[in-house]
């Protein structure tokens, strides 16, 4: 989505020498993203299958494939500047994102997280993030709070906003900043919608949702 709205997009990752990831470097060719920073290596590509159930709730299993073996180490500082936005998910190394994100904020970078996988997060790394968009699971495991209801979400976002510095991504813009608790639009019914009931909505979404260019 970034590239397609003509944003100078690249990709940090791994792939391997599967026809999965030949395609997948097909795919970034066509769309004109650029690769200099995706790790080629021996072995298939990453692969995460979303499973969705009669209650319209889902699950995502993450095969990690090449993804294991993204190093932060060939990523230059360079790379980043202060009109760079980072966006990344779980589905790489901790260890290794957390790393990106430290030097990407050193060169002034905004930083966005998608935290799934669900999964505890080391303090260093959410310190670094700017705007953190997880869904209501994923919420109660990085603040300890329950976010099923309107109340419960805020409190968590609270408690991420206190204890980290982050804000909590809501669906149409940034939302719980340290001056401003709530920049949603009124359309969205309350703050309730800062931390996303379903996590329905995929990665190249956030473009849109944070207005991104």
């Amino acid at each position: 989505a970034a590239s397609r709205s003509r944003a100078k997009t690249s990709m940090i990752g791994a792939l391997g020498d599967d026809p999965y990831s030949n395609s997948l470097r097909d795919v970034l060719a066509v769309e004109a993203i650029d690769s200099h920073m995706v790790r080629g290596m021996h072995g298939v590509c990453g692969t995460a299958v979303i499973e969705v159930d009669s209650a319209g709730q889902n699950r995502i299993v993450v095969i990690a494939g090449a993804n294991a073996d993204m190093k932060a180490s060939e990523i230059l500082a360079s790379e980043f500047n202060a009109q760079t936005i980072v966006l990344a998910q779980l589905e790489s190394p901790v260890t290794e994102l957390s790393a990106i994100f430290a030097a990407a904020k050193m060169r002034g970078a905004k930083t966005i997280l998608n935290p799934a996988p669900a999964g505890e997060l080391p303090d260093s790394f959410l310190k670094n993030v700017d705007i953190l968009v997880p869904n209501q699971h994923e919420a109660k495991i990085l603040s300890g709070l329950n976010a099923d209801t309107r109340e419960e979400a805020t409190a968590a976002a609270r408690a991420l906003l206190g204890r980290y510095g982050c804000r909590c991504g809501c669906q149409r813009g940034p939302a719980l900043s340290r001056t401003d608790f709530m920049d949603c639009h009124s359309t969205l019914g309350g703050p309730d919608q800062c931390i996303r009931k379903k996590c329905t909505g995929s990665d190249c979404q956030l473009k849109k949702q944070f207005h991104i260019k």
